[in-house]
Formats: C-alpha cells, structure tokens, sequence
C-alpha cells in the first residue's frame, strides 16, 4: 500500500479503524497475489482524500470473491467504463452471450463449463455488483406499434453504480 501511495503521489487521509482492521486480518489469510493486490489498492482508496468513500460493505465483498470472479468482474467494468465514456447516464447492458464472451477473453487461467459461468454471474448479482434489467421490443423494427404487434422482452445485464464503485475501488489501474 505504501509503495501505491508513493507511486501515486497521494498524501494520505487517516483510514477509518472501521475499514482498517477487517481489510487488513482479510487480507493476511488471502493467498492470491491478485487478491492482494486488490486490497492493497482498496486500502490506498480509503487513504486517498481525492477519491470516493470506501463502503464498509467493499470488505465483504472482496472477501468474497474468488479471483475468477474479480478478473471477470475487472473485464465487466473496462466495457461498462467505455460504454459510458460514448453513452453518458446510461447503463452499459449486455446480453448473456456478451457477457459470456468477457468471461472467455478476461477469466483465463481455466477455461470452465457455461454453468460456472452462470454461477458466477449469479454471485455477482447476489453480492449487487450486476444487476439484470428486462427491455420490452418490437421484434420487427420497421413495424409500427399497435396493440396487435407481438412485443419481445430481452434480458440485459449491466454493472450497478455500487459495482462500479466497488471495482473503481479495488483495481489500481483505474486511477
């Protein structure tokens, strides 16, 4: 955490013991060298007095995840960020076959099954970093509306503002 600080040349801020204390006895029983780094980086946030709040809640949610999970949820947040960079307030929604090509390209230390990639785009949902939106369409965009035309729903998925935060958070890279 040092060395970021130093290298980012922040002054650093006092870290509440609140955020201290659990990130630190969290992250002496991690054994990833990513997942250290992620909370190196988290700690660097709450040290940084120019940067959001770090929730009490980012602890638990890092504690959580494996580190498939993290490298799949770091190629989330890079689309989400580009998404938003063009499409300013609105959500970057992606389709399950989109998602699950961020998956292939980002999780690569081990190729796995369609459902572990369900399983761990359900993981992402229950701890709030993803959430999944339903758009009602017409099939046929040349159609005009009327009570008669058959509509569609498309289930999309999309990075919570709690996510983006939370990954903003833990990923030093995106300082």
């Amino acid at each position: 955490m040092r060395r970021f600080l130093e290298e980012s040349g922040i002054t650093p801020q006092q870290i509440p013991l609140k955020i201290l204390l659990p990130a630190v006895e969290y992250a002496s029983v991690e054994d990833d060298d990513d997942l250290h780094t992620m909370w190196a980086a988290l700690l660097t946030s709450a040290a940084d007095p120019a940067k959001d709040e770090v929730l009490p809640s980012f602890l638990d949610v890092l504690r959580q995840l494996s580190k498939q999970e993290a490298q799949f949820l770091l190629g989330l947040y890079k689309v989400s960020v580009e998404w938003s960079q063009v499409n300013v307030g609105l959500p970057c929604k992606m389709d399950i076959d989109k998602l699950q090509s961020i998956y292939l390209e980002d999780v690569t230390e081990r190729r796995t099954d369609y459902q572990t990639f369900q399983l761990f785009v359900d993981d992402l949902m229950r701890m709030r970093l993803l959430a999944e939106t339903t758009t009602t369409v017409i099939p046929n965009a040349m159609q005009e509306y009327s009570r008669s035309t058959p509509l569609m729903s498309v289930r999309g998925i999309h990075m919570t503002d709690y996510g983006i935060r939370f990954v903003a958070a833990c990923y030093r890279s995106n300082r």
